[in-house]
């Protein structure tokens, strides 16, 4: 039957059909008559000629006058289809297309746990156990190939098209396309691949899709939103899960708190936290080594807790040499670890020769003072100098740091980086030497630092050449009530800045930080200032006392010409110590110091700030930038007057200009965009500043990758099927799949111009044979 219908075609001039395709006819008319007239015209027909040749010649027998009745209509028929214009339709059909979709971006080598259900395979990457799966079941997939077409992709950044499979005979052709995928894909765009192939075969939409994937989307369209598109298209997505979907054996550090600028000799701590899963009770040893070395500077041994379980790691190092060093804090790669990308966290930390000259002034011995000092002179980081006005003259003689008088001349106080200024009154210092004091931190850069106090601090200084230094502002009666002792104590209360800055950062962790804030002994005194003055950065406020509505500061900081000052607003910081000893105590006072002594320590005694937002940044996100104008009347006047020069390290410079901020004078902002990974420098290249200009520096790392989420996202291809009513397996028991798929109904490739038949030399000698045969047969029934 078949070869009739292609020699028909043939005859009729068709081109023979391709591989894998077939025809189907269809019969038409060039001239539609509407139904109800050719249902009467054969009605009519067949009475009126059954009636007139049975009333025709009685020599003929009824059957014979029937059958030449049925010739009669059989002719007039012909003649009606030919009037009609008769035309054949061939349309051209062919095996709908079966998705295959295989991921191979980086998350499908990783190996998973040879225990879990989901991993049967030892020793073999998701993508080999791919790969297994698809030679176990090749005649399966040769079976498919009788009713589909076999179109294969692979599917990681950009969905590959590998090949298309028709006959039986080019299933081992799939299978080496199969075998020669590697798991490389940076990126996985499951969803946005899956909405691509469908679109590129919209003129001939699959039966369905197979999908053999993690179901982990790093980059692009969710793949649940493109199993949307696919359910309004009527193609049903299969998903295969390959990996675990349970938690995956990895172990992380995360959350380094070091500082950026530390001092030769000083001891360098780098606390960091040890997270892990599926190590439970394993030992791990975490070394801390320069970038580019193996010689280990110190290494400690850790537990591993439960999964989630967090354990704080702690190592320490002590430079001998000044520069800028690489560190590296990293944990060597464990048995089946599925993620080594994490094991390790690096540090670019500046180290400086000078240590931080610190001179203290108190009025009296007071528990502030004396937990200070103590805390200062043990400091190996510090050279401290203290002046008690009201100590006894052998003082001096007795204590190793005492001193017996201010310094009277400018050389000799500008030789501090920092100054403590306790509960002194003003009185006990000369005008030029409060002049100096304003000058070494205008000037030269240098910290102040404002510790209230009781009888002086701050409110004898309203009216002095100090007061502008400092950031907060209070009314005259300040400090002449000393009965300001409360009963009911207090915790200082955080601002936004407060908890960004270095002086309260106790751990890594935001809100483990916050809950070692609130454990912190209270405070029974505090000086009523009223705000804090315009441009002044409030660290933290009273919880609850107000002043105008709004809280009062009790920490506070700015920036006065070159240098900063620091108002605290308490002395209790003393009680801190309760059952910590100096862990809590120490870190807030040694950080204060150094945020106050860095401008003139890193050689910033000036009154241009150059900062970028933050020190980390994803690829292509924008960094932003900021000059500031310590003193405003510095700053240039024009938009274009303020560049700086990035440079990324092991590449090229680049010019960037900066913008006036709008309502804030002295500011300047651009942003950054097109950033690549690595390391870079910023400095100030517009306008020239005295001395060296200022720079910062951050770090460009890659977007989240493959391997830093690998775990198997069995909910997202599950709910991919569902939607559009497919079925979901994990690879173990995927063979099932086979027994799923739908059908595959032809569908139709092309149609072919209409080829027409009522003028063709059979119709016509089919029209004229009737005639003669009628005529010869009603001769010979003498009807004539």
């Amino acid at each position: 039957m078949l070869d009739m219908r292609r020699s028909i075609e043939e005859w009729l001039g068709i081109a023979p059909v391709a591989a894998g395709e077939d025809t189907q006819w269809h019969l038409r008319f060039s001239i539609g008559w509407p139904d109800w007239v050719l249902l009467l015209f054969v009605i009519f027909a067949f009475l009126f000629v059954v009636s007139i040749y049975l009333r025709e010649g009685q020599a003929a027998s009824k059957t014979m006058k029937l059958f030449l009745a049925g010739i009669r209509l059989t002719t007039i028929l012909l003649l009606v289809v030919m009037l009609s214009g008769l035309e054949i339709s061939i349309d051209r059909t062919g095996l709908p297309y079966l998705v295959l979709m295989v991921d191979d971006s980086e998350s499908m080598k990783v190996q998973d746990d040879p225990n879990s259900p989901a991993a049967s395979d030892a020793g073999m990457s998701r993508l080999e156990r791919v790969q297994k799966w698809f030679g176990e079941h090749r005649e399966q997939l040769a079976e498919l190939t009788r009713e589909h077409k076999l179109m294969l992709f692979a599917t990681a950044t950009v969905p590959r098209q590998l090949g298309v499979t028709i006959e039986e005979d080019e299933v081992p052709t799939l299978m080496e396309s199969i075998d020669a995928l590697e798991a490389t894909g940076a990126e996985s765009r499951l969803g946005s691949n899956l909405r691509s192939v469908l679109n590129d075969l919209r003129g001939v939409p699959p039966s369905s899709v197979v999908m053999f994937s993690d179901g982990v989307t790093t980059v692009g369209e969710p793949l649940a939103q493109a199993a949307r598109y696919a359910d309004r298209k009527n193609i049903p997505v299969f998903t295969v899960g390959v990996g675990d979907p349970g938690p995956l054996r990895d172990i992380e550090l995360h959350d380094l708190l070091v500082d950026d600028t530390v001092f030769v000799d000083d001891l360098i701590s780098f606390e960091a936290k040890l997270s892990a899963q599926g190590y439970p009770g394993e030992s791990v040893r975490v070394v801390l080594k320069q970038k580019g070395t193996d010689t280990p500077l110190d290494q400690k041994t850790y537990t591993v807790g439960e999964d989630g379980e967090t354990v704080p790691v702690r190592l320490s190092h002590r430079p001998n040499l000044p520069g800028t060093t690489d560190y590296v804090l990293e944990i060597p790669t464990l048995e089946r670890e599925i993620n080594a990308g994490n094991n390790a966290i690096e540090k670019r930390i500046n180290v400086l020769k000078e240590k931080v000259n610190v001179l203290y002034v108190e009025t009296y011995p007071r528990y502030e003072f004396r937990y200070l000092k103590h805390l200062l002179e043990r400091e190996p980081t510090i050279n401290l100098s203290v002046i008690v006005l009201d100590a006894d003259p052998e003082y001096v003689e007795e204590d190793r740091s005492a001193r017996d008088f201010f310094p009277t001349s400018k050389e000799e106080l500008f030789e501090y980086d920092v100054i403590v200024l306790g509960d002194v009154a003003p009185a006990f210092l000369s005008p030029t030497q409060l002049l100096n004091i304003r000058e070494f931190v205008a000037k030269k850069g240098g910290g102040l630092l404002f510790v209230a106090g009781r009888d002086y601090a701050p409110g004898s200084y309203r009216d002095t050449t100090l007061a502008d230094l400092l950031p907060v502002e209070f009314g005259p009666g300040l400090n002449q009530d000393r009965a300001t002792i409360v009963d009911v104590g207090f915790s200082p209360r955080l601002t936004v800045a407060g908890k960004t800055s270095p002086m309260f950062r106790f751990s890594a962790d935001e809100s483990e930080n916050e809950s070692i804030l609130a454990a912190l002994p209270q405070i029974y005194w505090y000086a009523e200032v009223d705000k804090a003055k315009p441009g002044a950065q409030v660290l933290a406020e009273h919880p609850l006392d107000q002043s105008e509505g709004q809280s009062r500061p009790v920490v506070a900081t700015q920036f006065f010409g070159s240098g900063r000052t620091y108002f605290q607003g308490f002395d209790g910081t003393w009680r801190w110590r309760f059952r910590t000893e100096d862990l809590y105590h120490a870190r807030y006072w040694i950080q204060t110091i150094r945020y106050l002594s860095r401008s003139k320590l890193l050689g910033k005694s000036r009154s241009v700030e150059l900062m970028v937002d933050r020190p980390s940044y994803r690829r292509g996100e924008p960094v932003r930038m900021r000059v500031r104008f310590l003193d405003e009347t510095l700053a240039p006047r024009g938009d274009d007057a303020v560049s700086v020069l990035v440079e990324r390290e092991g590449h090229g410079q680049r010019q960037v200009d900066l913008s006036a901020l709008p309502g804030h004078a002295g500011i300047f902002e651009a942003v950054f965009a097109r950033s690549e990974d690595g390391h870079y420098r910023i400095r100030l290249a517009s306008p020239l500043i005295e001395g060296n200009a200022p720079s910062a520096e951050f770090v460009v790392v890659p977007p989240p990758g493959e391997l830093d989420r690998v775990r198997m996202n069995e909910t997202g291809l599950r709910q991919a099927s569902e939607m559009t009513g497919g079925l979901y397996f994990p690879l173990p028991r995927a063979e099932s799949l086979f027994d799923e798929l739908p059908s595959g109904r032809r569908v139709v490739l092309q149609t072919d111009p209409p080829i027409p038949l009522w003028n063709t030399w059979p119709v016509l000698v089919l029209f004229g044979a009737l005639l003669v045969l009628e005529w010869v047969l009603r001769k010979r029934a003498r009807m004539l």
